[in-house]
């Protein structure tokens, strides 16, 4: 037996002859709950008010774990635990202890956690205090903030001389996490942690640490999460210092919150730091709360490849070069720059990848052609950059996939911008102020979330998600697009969404949304706008198989239109929260009620209200069904007979104006875009100008006849004017107007008869308009060139009498008689 053994049995025996009074059964402590597990004991006493460690020689085999914290303990005494030689789990935290003899810990070899949180030690010689705890790998003495007495940790000293740098025990200590948060330790040397050389996980947070050795923790080969945080005094230099011989380390997570004082100004990360770091496989990097303002340059082209998460959250970062070396992190995955306020903002129109007019010449330009992306809609859409545009765009960290920049104080125009290739998937923009939206944004094609909420916007241009395709979540929340862009006729901003999933547009302030409003998004589920001021729901729903839910609470709907009905029909899955808006209890509104509470569609219906006519407010909750049949009774004795004759009449009216109106459709048409055209020419009357010679009216199919034979013999050879639709509409304008605005500024109007003309209902719609101009004006107008041999019984009989009744040519067989035919054109068209 060796000499410590037979001490430690002596000290057992002579401290048991000295407390037989006081012997306890700890499990017996109306303090403590036990909890036995396959014969260990684990002893909860948290919050018993106990002053000193309870004495328990019955049970000392069994205990391993034992819950001191929160108590009144004051002192720990030496031998206090000499009853407990099987426990592996010490719980001491936020009790009064603010002395602790050299022998407090003997007799517990086992010991694996040791928790001195929140406690007021004043002095703390570590190597003589654990030197029992031979076994001890987790350390926890970190002082609560608030505390006036702070722990002062002495490392090196040691009362018997048996610890030093080269100490007995400081080869024998496996501990592997040890936090001391809140002590003060004003100076770190070399030789402070040789007394831990297993250490993995180091807390040095808010110690008031002043000075920095170089190369301090360089003994700490096995090192993994560093937190250096609090320490204002340290700045960036003292970070540089204790990083310094890390590079053989295993730093995997460094943790440098507000390690610079408050309010500094031009703080600048070294690029040493970044050096110390470059062979470590650094994975996590948080840098809150540090004013940083700006990069050495050569930072992000130093740090580790490993690096995939960082958090520099509360800064003031300006513009610089170092932005463009963010694409040298290539391993970085999550971003976060959120919070407080950035000073000024992104230089977002005076950069070269934005300013892309002044990097192409008249050869090399970018331009935005138009594809139709849905041929089943006819939309247009912006092409991405060619590839020879790469240059143009702002490079990113290429595996970059969360990036975060809320809460700041942003303020610029979402304009047109490029990103090159890379995996983003999560954006938030949150809480700034970006109130335009223009875009269009190409290189985004990967994000599935995007928040830009908060941002008060309320301009959006219809192609600004045009190249989001990958979307599910979308969040639009607390902008002002409640009074839409009224010169824009296109409300179909998420015709390429098809993978969302999730839209919300609450707090808009929004009043009025356009039947097509979800058009293109055949894979929504859940559409909030709640807290808006809504009061008509007829959306077409008819893609939009997929959705469940949709929010409306807190808005101005009083009724759903039968046609928002019908629409809902669709969806046998949809629920629909109409709660906290004044639906109306009037009897116009009953069928509306009777299908909110049949169709089984409202959710949290508990919240429901309607309002009479007596403005009164009626909670439907538990009254729904009583205040629809005493609706039904009051209501429909009335109501029947005056809908019976209102219905009659009005079928009446609708049949003789329908029948009017259908004799005289063609007039109607014509004379209502004659007026239309008076008016936009602001004139008391319409003075009718021949601009052109000959109207040209043909089908799409016989476009080669009118460019290859008309333009160049007519209009290029015998100076005809000629008004081709394709060329000479005003672009923009329907194309109703355009065809009678042509018709009228032409003397003559040529009709290109062919099957493909029968066909189509533009042309035929050219014929009767130009039938209408020769009514109108009395005199000749339409001259008729037959194309095609065409049967008479294949042409519509409406047709056949224009034919009959106007100038005829038929276009020859063979060449031979093609110069009689444009002389006799000519003729036609001067006549």
């Amino acid at each position: 037996m060796d000499l410590r053994c037979l001490l430690l049995c002596l000290a057992q025996i002579m401290f048991r002859s000295h407390i037989k009074a006081e012997v306890i059964d700890l499990c017996n402590l109306s303090a403590c709950d036990c909890t036995d597990t396959e014969g260990r004991v684990t002893a909860d006493c948290r919050n018993g008010a106990l002053t000193e460690i309870p004495k328990n020689p019955f049970n000392n085999t069994r205990i391993c774990g034992l819950n001191l914290g929160t108590n009144d303990i004051s002192a720990l005494k030496g031998y206090d635990f000499l009853w407990y030689t099987n426990l592996t789990f010490l719980d001491l935290s936020f009790n009064l202890i603010s002395d602790i003899e050299n022998n407090t810990f003997v007799g517990l070899d086992q010991l694996l956690y040791l928790d001195l949180a929140g406690n007021k030690v004043s002095s703390f010689p570590i190597p003589d205090v654990l030197a029992p705890l031979t076994s001890l790998q987790m350390l926890n003495i970190s002082v609560t903030e608030g505390f006036i007495v702070r722990n002062t940790i002495d490392f090196n000293t040691s009362s018997s001389g048996q610890v030093g740098v080269n100490g007995t025990y400081s080869e024998g200590m496996h501990v592997k996490y040890l936090s001391f948060s809140g002590s003060h330790i004003k100076h770190l040397s070399g030789e402070t942690f040789h007394f831990f050389p297993w250490l993995e996980s180091l807390n040095m947070s808010f110690c008031k640490m002043e000075t920095v050795e170089p190369g301090a923790l360089s003994s700490l080969i096995y090192l993994r999460t560093l937190d250096l945080s609090g320490n204002r005094d340290l700045g960036f230099l003292g970070v540089q210092n204790i990083t310094t011989g890390l590079g053989n380390s295993k730093l995997r997570n460094l943790i440098i919150n507000q390690i610079v004082k408050e309010n500094s100004i031009c703080v600048i990360v070294p690029k040493t730091l970044a050096a110390n770091l470059q062979n470590t496989s650094l994975y996590m990097l948080e840098a809150n709360n540090n004013c940083i303002e700006i990069f050495h340059e050569d930072v992000f082209n130093l740090l580790p490849k490993t690096l995939e998460k960082v958090t520099i959250q509360s800064t003031r970062f300006t513009y610089g070069n170092y932005v463009h070396n963010l694409q040298n992190l290539s391993g970085l995955r999550y971003l976060d720059l959120s919070e407080h306020p950035i000073q000024g903002k992104l230089p977002v129109e005076h950069n070269a990848f934005f300013e892309w007019s002044s990097i192409c010449d008249d050869n090399q330009c970018l331009i935005y052609e138009y594809i139709d992306i849905d041929n089943q809609d006819g939309s247009n859409e912006f092409l991405p950059p060619k590839e020879r545009d790469i240059n143009a765009c702002l490079g990113i960290p290429p595996n970059l996939t969360t990036f975060k920049l809320s809460n700041h104080r942003l303020s610029f125009e979402l304009s047109k911008m490029c990103f090159k290739d890379n995996r983003l998937r999560y954006i938030d923009l949150s809480n700034n102020a970006f109130t335009r939206w223009t875009g269009p944004v190409f290189g985004l094609e990967n994000v599935t979330n995007l928040n830009l909420s908060g941002n008060s916007a309320n301009h959006i241009s219809p192609h600004f998600f045009s190249h989001f395709t990958s979307l599910t979540h979308l969040d639009l929340s607390h902008n002002s697009f409640g009074f839409p862009n009224n010169h824009c006729k296109d409300r179909r901003y998420f015709r390429n969404q098809r993978k969302l999933e999730y839209l919300n547009m609450s707090f808009n302030g929004i009043f009025l949304l356009h039947r097509d409003f979800l058009f293109g998004l055949r894979s929504l589920r859940i559409l909030d706008l709640s807290y808006n001021s809504i009061f008509n729901l007829s959306f077409n729903f008819e893609h939009n198989t997929h959705l469940i839910h949709i929010n409306c609470a807190y808005n101005n709907i009083k009724t759903i239109t039968p046609f928002g009905r019908s629409q809902m029909k669709l969806l046998p899955d949809l629920r629909l929260d109409l709660s906290y808006n004044p639906l109306h209890c009037t009897c116009e509104n009953i069928d509306f009620l009777d299908w909110l509470l049949s169709a089984h569609i409202a959710s949290n219906l508990q919240s429901y209200y309607c309002v009479n006519k007596e403005r009164n407010t009626l909670p439907l909750k538990g009254n729904a069904e009583t205040i629809l049949t005493g609706l039904k009774v009051a209501c429909y004795n009335v109501l029947g007979i005056t809908l019976g004759v209102l219905t009659t009449l009005l079928l009446i009216l609708f049949f003789v104006s329908s029948l009017l109106c259908y004799r005289c459709r063609w007039k109607i048409i014509y004379w209502f875009y004659v007026i239309k055209l008076k008016l936009r020419n602001n004139r008391n009357e319409y003075i009718c100008l021949f601009d052109f010679d000959v109207y040209v009216s043909y089908a799409d199919h016989d476009l080669g006849f009118v460019r290859n034979d008309m333009i160049q013999i007519l209009e290029h050879l015998r100076g005809t004017r000629l008004y081709i639709r394709d060329r000479d509409s005003i672009p923009g304008a329907p194309i109703s107007e355009n065809i009678i605005d042509g018709i009228r500024r032409s003397r003559k109007t040529v009709l290109l008869l062919s099957r493909a003309f029968l066909k189509k209902k533009w042309c035929r719609y050219e014929l009767h308009m130009a039938n209408m101009e020769s009514v109108s004006t009395g005199r000749s107008v339409m001259v008729i060139i037959m194309l095609e041999d065409i049967p008479n019984k294949d042409i519509p009989l409406e047709i056949l009498y224009d034919i009959q009744n106007s100038r005829f040519l038929d276009y020859p067989k063979t060449s031979n008689g093609l110069e009689l035919f444009w002389a006799n054109v000519t003729a036609a068209i001067e006549g």
